[in-house]
């Protein structure tokens, strides 16, 4: 046990040379190279125990189980997920055939309601002038209009006021005292009139009143309801009006206005049952439009690979969890946030809070106070600039530098709310998954945050080894199993495996996997690429008769797609070029230009 040779070639059963090392055979599993130091230590590091003495001789069997297990798991997600992910785009297709008609429909049965708001806008923007301009002796109200059916009053308790009119002290509570329409306790629509009408937290507590029977009956509501509406709406996380479109309905001619006003009022009212009444056909109008818009979107490559990621389309995903965000001189600080993720419009974060804390209430000294805490407001993290792949400019995304690795599967959301001298930005990277969910989110930079959200889209088989792919659910364990002894030279680890890290994802799998494929697979010959691309013209010169505008756009952009495909690959492929034909690839080409011209000529 004495190191003579300066690589320790002498001693690679001992731990006399701590620079060398020693082999793990582990027969029946992956074989590993760990420091010669960690021989005969008394820990067993080989699975088959060579390393603390021949005689143990231990199968390895047990290990490759698991590992392959864990990696059927993975491999099996795939597979259903690349199929989810066929019948997703195959779905599309018919889509993009039948929104055309379902959009001109409901058009048409829309467009009276269209025409009729339109009119009534009109006349509320002429009678909204009126009312915007001062007149000397503008006409007032008469009783007649003051004194409807319905007509009862409604109280709107200040900052300092409304407990002692339910029971409790001695001085008269402040309201304002309004009238309003009853209707609004039957339509459980008080509270949108409430906030109509007493907008402002500094003078109104959130309790109003409404007379009915004798009696008043109390609501509750938000006075601050009209600012946050306004804020929302900036930002397009609501649509604006909806308060007033819900008050709207319930109000009535006040004490002191003008005849004007009165006029405002009633078309107002107008509009507002000509809305509801046309609800129905309005949504469906809104959702065909959105399908329309899809598709537009689809075009351009902002929802993905093919559009892969059109299911998502208006859908938001959200995610709470717990985060250290820094310490003092009391504790660590660890805060709960809930992040949503709305795809294609914007990612928000906000802080929940869990009531007073006394350890955070106390300063050095040990001195506390407890303060509750108001709700928290949102955070922007940005708005949606696009898929971004390795090649594509920062600047164009709103992004200063990478905190992330692009891919097509790469979607960036920057320019969120002002952070320094730097806007929020988030990245969200998608993964297999067999449904849309948020696997994880991260501030991986000040400011930067990269969320993995699994979805079917990302799956593909394509990234798994060749003989993988095909394998059946009750032999992949077996066939996983094999594969990995036929490659164990080349998957050799280095070191203690760290079968967590390696087993986390499909993504870290692929990444040991290749290691045990150094040869390529085999190209597809140029006769079956130029034999593929003319079927695929005469498909589309056969077929275009039948296909939408859509369609056919979507056919052009694929088959140009392709073109750049067969380019790049030839570009990567520099190495066996000598082993091709140049001047067949140019008639690949040529023959795929020709068959694109003629079918733009027919579209």
């Amino acid at each position: 046990d004495y190191c003579d040779c300066r690589d320790g070639a002498d001693e690679p059963r001992t731990a006399a040379c701590g620079q060398g090392r020693f082999r793990c055979e582990n027969a029946g599993s992956i074989p590993r190279s760990i420091a010669s130091s960690m021989v005969k230590d008394g820990v067993q590091d080989c699975c088959d125990a060579s390393d603390e003495g021949e005689a143990l001789d231990l199968d390895c069997r047990e290990e490759l189980l698991k590992v392959a297990g864990r990696i059927g798991e993975l491999l099996l997600m795939e597979q259903k997920g690349e199929a989810l992910k066929r019948q997703m785009l195959e779905s599309l297709t018919q889509q993009a055939v039948s929104v055309k008609d379902r959009l001109l429909r409901a058009q048409q049965l829309a467009q009276p309601f269209i025409e009729a708001s339109q009119k009534i806008n009109e006349k509320l923007q002429e009678v909204q002038r009126k009312r915007e301009k001062m007149s000397k002796n503008p006409k007032m109200v008469t009783d007649a209009e003051l004194a409807g059916a319905g007509r009862v009053q409604l109280r709107c308790f200040g900052t300092g006021g409304g407990a002692s009119e339910r029971g409790g002290g001695d001085a008269a509570p402040a309201y304002a005292e309004l009238a309003v329409n009853a209707s609004c306790i039957a339509a459980e629509e008080c509270h949108y009139v409430c906030s109509y009408l007493c907008s402002d937290a500094r003078q109104f507590n959130g309790t109003c009143a409404v007379a009915s029977g004798g009696a008043l009956v109390y609501f509750p509501f938000d006075p601050d309801a009209l600012r946050m509406e306004a804020m929302l709406a900036q930002y397009r996380q609501a649509e604006p009006g909806q308060i007033e479109a819900k008050a709207v309905e319930h109000l009535v001619v006040l004490e002191g206005w003008t005849m004007t006003d009165a006029k405002w009022l009633d078309l107002r009212q107008k509009l507002s049952r000509v809305h509801r009444k046309s609800a129905q056909l309005m949504e469906d109008l809104r959702e065909a439009k959105t399908d329309q818009q899809m598709l537009d979107l689809i075009k351009t490559g902002q929802l993905g690979p093919s559009g892969v990621y059109h299911n998502l389309h208006g859908q938001c995903l959200n995610l709470t969890q717990e985060q250290y965000v820094g310490t003092t001189a009391v504790r660590e600080q660890w805060h709960t946030f809930f992040y949503s993720i709305c795809f294609f419009k914007y990612v928000t974060q906000q802080e929940l809070k869990q009531g007073p804390d006394a350890a955070a209430a106390c300063d050095e000294s040990g001195k506390c106070s407890l303060v509750e805490e108001e709700e928290a407001q949102k955070i922007f993290l940005g708005r949606p600039a696009g898929f971004m792949s390795s090649s594509s400019n920062l600047k164009r995304f709103g992004l200063q530098e990478l905190f992330f690795e692009p891919s097509e599967h790469t979607l960036v959301f920057s320019g969120g709310q002002s952070c320094g001298a730097v806007n929020r930005a988030t990245v969200v990277q998608f993964s297999c998954g067999l449904e849309p969910r948020v696997k994880g989110l991260e501030e991986v930079r000040t400011c930067c945050y990269l969320a993995e959200v699994e979805h079917p889209g990302a799956c593909d088989l394509k990234s798994w080894p060749q003989a993988l792919r095909k394998l059946s659910e009750d032999r992949v364990v077996e066939g996983v199993a094999h594969w990995l002894l036929q490659h164990a030279e080349e998957l050799q680890l280095d070191g203690l495996p760290d079968w967590t890290r390696i087993l986390r994802s499909a993504a870290s799998v692929q990444q040991w996997l290749g290691q045990g494929q150094p040869e390529k697979e085999a190209l597809v010959t140029l006769d079956a690429l130029i034999a593929t691309l003319s079927s695929t013209g005469a498909l589309y010169q056969d077929s275009v008769a039948l296909l939408v505008p859509e369609t056919v756009e979507m056919a052009l952009a694929t088959g140009e797609q392709l073109q750049r495909m067969v380019k790049e690959a030839w570009a990567s492929a520099w190495p066996l070029a000598a082993q091709l034909d140049p001047q067949r690839l140019e008639e690949v080409l040529a023959r795929m230009e020709g068959a694109l011209q003629q079918l733009q000529g027919y579209g």
